[in-house]
């Protein structure tokens, strides 16, 4: 890969990053996403949900390559009687992955305010009991503190805060002198940068896809429905580039690019992910195959599961700590793209 595609990448990343995309509230990054593929030539296709294609271009057998630009956060269920917030989770955000994270309230009316979450009881120093200290983090003890002065619900209120209105987390975004990228969202912002980073290759070398190739962008991943629109009627294949999974047991590498062979809902196409094994060994892309359960999916399942007669396959950056504070490094960045220069040619 190029350096000065590299750069460009890294910094797609921090753009992306830095775009609060909680599911939902996909405006932003949309507009951002669409901005940069008419910078490459590309005509969008918006879906009337939110979320859109731009076909690229070449010929035979069609391909599309879906990344997802929304992130799981949080959403105010109630304001409480002394004025905190309880919440419930957009995504697969667990309580404890959001326990002491800065974050944004956004108000219907436009307005943001800033807070952190919480237990109910902040301090181990003012905890009642010592069954409540051993106890783990769950929904009905994790609240939200606003930076504002109040202490009841009709002060929150005042502030124009109602159920219903996102939290958006905080990213903590850091990259370190050995290459490590610390931040939320990775999954799938990291995906998302090396697409876009790959459609700016095509146009700068002005070279045209090896295939019929349509980038599709979501906005409903993970939620379980990104997938289940907008994919043209003579799709043979949907490729989700979505993240790998670092952890005991996993083979993906965070130095490599993780193929998927299998997650918590189907087996991805045999044939096809057998085909992406040997594109990258003939590429020398270091890559990892592996098997992610039990929780596991992507908008390939969701494509699947609406009815399409599609090939499902799936690769992206192993990531570490998926949905919480993730981890990568900016090899595997670099070989997602040398994988799909090499398969899409």
């Amino acid at each position: 890969m190029k350096q000065e595609y590299i750069d460009y990448m890294m910094d797609r990343l921090r753009d992306l990053i830095g775009i609060d995309s909680t599911t939902g509230d996909y405006a932003e990054i949309q507009a951002y996403l669409m901005e940069k593929c008419a910078s490459y030539g590309l005509t969008c296709q918006p879906f009337h949900k939110g979320g859109f294609i731009a076909p690229v271009g070449g010929e035979g057998h069609p391909l599309v390559v879906t990344v997802h630009g929304d992130d799981i956060g949080l959403m105010v269920h109630r304001v409480l009687e002394e004025g905190t917030l309880q919440v419930h989770n957009i995504g697969g955000l667990r309580p404890y992955g959001a326990e002491h994270a800065n974050v944004r309230v956004k108000t219907r009316d436009g307005r943001i305010y800033t807070g952190t979450m919480r237990r109910k009881y902040p301090s181990l120093h003012i905890m009642p009991t010592d069954d409540y200290i051993n106890k783990g983090t769950n929904y009905d003890e994790l609240v939200c503190f606003l930076d504002e002065n109040v202490h009841s619900r009709e002060e929150t209120l005042a502030l124009g805060i109602r159920p219903g209105d996102i939290i958006a987390i905080e990213p903590n975004y850091v990259e370190t002198p050995s290459g490590y990228i610390k931040t939320r969202f990775l999954d799938d912002k990291a995906a998302v940068a090396v697409l876009l980073t790959y459609l700016h290759a095509l146009h700068t070398e002005g070279r045209t896809p090896g295939r019929k190739f349509t980038a599709h962008f979501s906005m409903y991943e993970e939620i379980g429905h990104g997938g289940c629109t907008g994919i043209p009627e003579d799709t043979e294949e949907f490729l989700s580039m979505d993240v790998g999974c670092v952890g005991p047991g996993q083979q993906s590498d965070e130095h490599k690019v993780t193929i998927i062979a299998l997650d918590s809902r189907f087996p991805y196409h045999y044939y096809a992910t057998t085909e992406l094994c040997r594109v990258a060994e003939r590429a020398g892309v270091p890559y990892a195959l592996d098997v992610h359960l039990p929780r596991y999916g992507s908008d390939s399942d969701c494509a699947l599961t609406s009815g399409h007669d599609i090939i499902n396959t799936g690769f992206g950056p192993a990531v570490m700590s998926t949905h919480g504070y993730e981890r990568t490094h900016i090899d595997s960045l670099i070989a997602t793209f040398d994988l799909l220069n090499a398969y899409v040619g």
